[in-house]
């Protein structure tokens, strides 16, 4: 029997000490030389909301304008790793130049109004009823990397964790920004339905039933990994099942609800999405047919997995992760999931007992 590996959870990393003081620095050397920009008030952070399936690698600067008239922003992005010892002064006189190139060439700037032009009736159409969105700021984002600007449009609407706050969007040009816009605004209404069950019943949320056997085998306080899936958007927990091979569980919050994935250390199967992935040469075809509509725990004699998790249909996996399934993926089989979940109480931050749980049909 395979020792059973201790649990061990990782916590998602935020900006470096290091890297906040070369920002720092950066924004001290913009800021003093602002006698050059007579349009910006100041340069500051653009704050937006780090979420666990759009984690990025960059931060962006922003040059405030003095005057309201000036709608578009100039935007500046910068990686959130460290760049060394040196370097920070560089991008500073770059980010300098390139604001002065934005406050005199009336492109860019009209590149934000046709920008504009194009999502605010998007934005308009999803802002009835309660909790509506909205464009907080629209900036032409500049790097060191690209010779023409971005597109940034910062909205203000329902994260993951259902409460309001700014999420950013940044694309090259018109056509993509309205596409990811059109698909923020959609994730808006479907959060708001999920928003308007919780508050029902007073719940934070919920919690599925993989995740809440990831943190029983690790024997991690339910409240606990809440609290850091709530503050940071997942978490990363190690563990092991029965004496099984370590596996990896991640904690991630969609929508309002938290999930469990489970990939085993070796690969060769995965749970990510609801779906559960395997190898279709390990099943015969005639219990493939049989599969939809069987408990998971009827079917696999796996600890780690949901058993009373309803298998809703079988089918090819739509993107096989290449980090777990390396080799010829033709003998693949996706077995959708419906896996129940409970709520999450509102002043306890604990999992809700029996009689609170729903299937995931209730919440998307």
């Amino acid at each position: 029997m395979t020792r059973a590996a201790p649990p061990r959870i990782t916590i998602p990393a935020a900006v470096t000490p290091f890297r906040a003081i070369e920002l720092g620095e950066i924004l001290r050397i913009a800021n003093s030389k602002l006698a050059a920009l007579p349009w910006v008030r100041a340069f500051e952070i653009a704050l937006a909301r780090e979420t666990a399936d759009t984690r990025r690698c960059q931060t962006q600067i922003r040059a405030v304008p003095k005057t309201r008239e000036r709608r578009a922003e100039f935007r500046y992005a910068l990686p959130l790793a460290d760049s060394g010892c040196s370097g920070f002064a560089d991008r500073a006189w770059d980010m300098l130049g390139l604001a002065h190139e934005f406050g005199t060439m009336r492109r860019h700037s009209d590149l934000v109004e046709r920008a504009l032009s194009s999502i605010e009736p998007i934005i308009r159409a999803a802002a009835e009823g309660p909790m509506p969105p909205k464009l907080a700021s629209l900036g032409a984002t500049f790097d060191f990397m690209n010779v023409e600007p971005g597109i940034t449009a910062d909205l203000e609407m329902l994260g993951h964790d259902l409460k309001m706050g700014i999420e950013r969007i940044t694309a090259p040009d018109l056509e993509p920004l309205q596409r990811q816009v059109s698909r923020a605004m959609d994730d808006h209404r479907r959060r708001i339905v999920a928003r308007g069950r919780s508050d029902a019943t007073g719940a934070l949320g919920w919690i599925d039933h993989t995740a809440l056997a990831i943190l029983g085998h690790a024997h991690v306080p339910a409240s606990e990994a809440i609290e850091v899936v709530a503050r940071e958007g997942w978490v990363h927990i190690s563990f092991s099942a029965c004496g099984s091979e370590e596996l990896h569980g991640t904690l991630i919050q969609l929508d309002g609800r938290i999930e469990g994935w489970i990939v085993p250390r070796s690969g060769g199967w995965s749970l990510k999405h609801r779906e559960l992935t395997v190898r279709g040469a390990r099943l015969p075809e005639t219990l493939m047919n049989s599969l939809p509509g069987r408990s998971v725990g009827a079917v696999f004699a796996n600890a780690a997995l949901p058993g009373e998790a309803v298998i809703v249909s079988c089918g090819k996996p739509t993107a096989p992760d290449p980090d777990i399934f390396d080799d010829d993926a033709d003998d693949l089989v996706s077995l959708r999931l419906m896996v129940p979940a409970c709520e999450i109480d509102g002043a306890t931050g604990r999992p809700r007992t029996a009689g609170s749980s729903v299937g995931d049909r209730g919440l998307r």
